[in-house]
């Protein structure tokens, strides 16, 4: 007995059992229910009652002898009975069809004060195919849906969109249809574009870019939505067992469709994608990615593939992180991949820093700027927020709304940008920077003084004639000592001054053609301890070249 003759038997109403005993009687012929029984090793009980149900449904006949045998009725006289009662049907109600909607104006429906949410489950292609069509030739306003491709073809080929290509007014309603194209799928979406591209507007998504998938969904008139249901999460084509949720719940309806419209944002014109697949030429994508796991994902796939260079601009705490990414610099490092990082160096990533520096140019920049990164010159990131640390949602949030482009001409003019910036900045050396970003302390730091006396005009600087070893202590303690003096040597009018605060100098050496001397700029900032007191100032020497005997 093929499969075909059970599926039928099971669509005309018979349970799993009824069809063994049915297919039974038919090849074994007259049975009395006790062989019925021990065939089947079932319950006597249980085998009466399935007769009376085969017997009920014309399946089968008794006979009038004691005891009774049972004889299966013949197929073709079973479907052809099938085929009339159904036919009676449907002939009973197109005839009493004006008779009962008459009827049923009559019936007055309580008044609800706001709409039943309902929801509803819908399981095989044809129920889910009749249900799409329902809600396209409802639609009143919009209609919009996203499939992908070969379920569109499905869908198109079971002639839903007809009502849209051939029905009266529908120029009014919006339709739009967004799905995910790939060079395996782009001819089959390009003939359906091409049948529906004077009523609907079509978008696609790359898979390339590292868009996850997307919810398979229809939402009519932001009143009802149809939700498809894959076990596991698995997108495979429609089949005869697929399953879909309908609601008119205005909060999944609201829900579902702020991810429709944020998916439509993400996505370009089918036939630009079709352009790229066809001419192989890639057109820039400039876009602002709202999913921070897509971002994440899609940052990392990019920094993974990357060729050639890497100019990151990030925090001082970005740097830390990256400093812990050892696997992946390494692995750039070996494939001589020319890495370029600017951040704010501060003590606290001072270690990481050094870190860095084994493989990468790390350079200081102060705290503000937005965190960047530029790929081989193709692809630029640019993140609103400054990495942190403190928790895993920090870190997504880093992500949330991440600014993506690949056009070249707008990274070129970003990348001079910051290779100007890069040449106006530096290193500092590891001692000195730990120096500067070390709090005071105690602690004995050896200076290296070198002796040298040197006189200009009035001003005399003296310092140490010996070379010698001093602490950062001596020093601390010399300058407490010296201000103390400034106080005693104004009482006694002494002819010393002194002075404490910054000192520059700077020598400018002129074009020749603007013939001017060249000059020595002294910059002074004297704070309150000074012989003077506080003050600034700056100072201009002018060096010129004088006749013999008047130097």
């Amino acid at each position: 007995m093929t499969k075909q003759v059970r599926d039928v038997l099971k669509k005309i109403g018979l349970s799993e059992r009824e069809i063994e005993i049915y297919i039974f009687l038919s090849k074994k012929g007259p049975q009395k229910g006790t062989d019925i029984t021990k065939h089947f090793k079932m319950h006597r009980g249980q085998v009466y009652r399935i007769l009376k149900g085969l017997e009920r449904k014309s399946f089968i006949e008794a006979t009038l002898e004691r005891p009774k045998r049972f004889i299966a009725v013949p197929l073709k006289g079973v479907i052809d009975s099938f085929i009339k009662s159904k036919k009676e049907e449907v002939s009973y109600i197109e005839q009493t069809k004006e008779q009962l909607l008459s009827d049923w104006k009559k019936i007055k429906p309580a008044k609800l004060v706001s709409p039943i949410e309902k929801l509803s489950v819908i399981e095989g292609k044809k129920k889910i195919f009749n249900k799409i069509s329902q809600m396209i030739s409802e639609a009143k306003r919009s209609f919009s849906l996203a499939l992908p491709v070969f379920d569109l073809f499905g869908v198109e080929h079971y002639g839903v969109f007809d009502s849209i290509l051939h029905g009266q007014d529908r120029s009014q309603i919006q339709v739009r249809i967004l799905t995910q194209l790939s060079s395996q799928n782009s001819e089959t979406l390009k003939h359906l574009h091409l049948r529906l591209k004077p009523f609907v507007n079509i978008r696609a998504r790359n898979p390339s870019l590292g868009f996850p998938k997307f919810s398979r969904m229809l939402i009519r008139d932001e009143e009802e939505i149809l939700l498809f249901i894959s076990e596991g999460g698995n997108q495979s084509p429609l089949d005869k067992n697929v399953t879909c949720l309908v609601t008119n719940c205005k909060s999944i309806i609201q829900s579902f469709l702020g991810v429709f419209e944020e998916l439509w944002q993400d996505s370009v014109k089918i036939k630009h994608l079709i352009a790229e697949i066809e001419t192989g030429k890639i057109s820039p994508k400039t876009r602002l990615i709202k999913s921070p796991k897509s971002a994440q994902e899609y940052y990392h796939k990019v920094l993974n593939s990357v060729k050639e260079d890497v100019l990151l601009i990030t925090s001082s705490k970005g740097l830390i992180e990256l400093s812990k990414n050892r696997e992946q610099l390494e692995n750039w490092t070996d494939k001589d991949v020319t890495i370029r990082i600017m951040a704010p160096i501060v003590n606290e990533n001072l270690e990481a820093t050094q870190q860095l520096l084994k493989f990468a140019e790390v350079r200081h920049i102060p705290a503000g700027y937005f965190e960047t990164s530029i790929v081989d010159g193709q692809h630029l990131f640019q993140f609103k927020r400054h990495f942190t640390q403190e928790n895993k949602a920090d870190t997504q949030s880093f992500f949330d709304n991440t600014f993506y482009t690949s056009d070249s001409e707008y990274i070129q003019k970003t990348r001079n940008l910051l290779h100007n910036m890069w040449k106006k900045t530096h290193t500092p050396p590891s001692q000195g920077l730990r120096s500067i970003t070390r709090p005071s302390s105690t602690t004995e730091t050896p200076i290296v003084h070198t002796s040298i006396l040197e006189r200009r005009a009035a001003v005399t600087n003296v310092k140490y004639p010996h070379s010698r070893t001093i602490t950062r202590k001596d020093v601390l303690d010399k300058i407490k000592k010296e201000k103390q003096l400034v106080a005693e040597e104004k009482e006694q009018d002494s002819k010393t001054m002194r002075f404490f605060g910054h000192v520059a100098w700077a020598i400018i050496h002129p074009p020749e053609s603007l013939s001017l001397p060249e000059m020595i700029f002294g910059i002074y900032q004297m704070d309150k301890d000074s012989f003077c007191g506080r003050q600034n100032y700056m100072q201009i020497e002018m060096l010129q070249d004088l006749p013999e005997g008047k130097h």
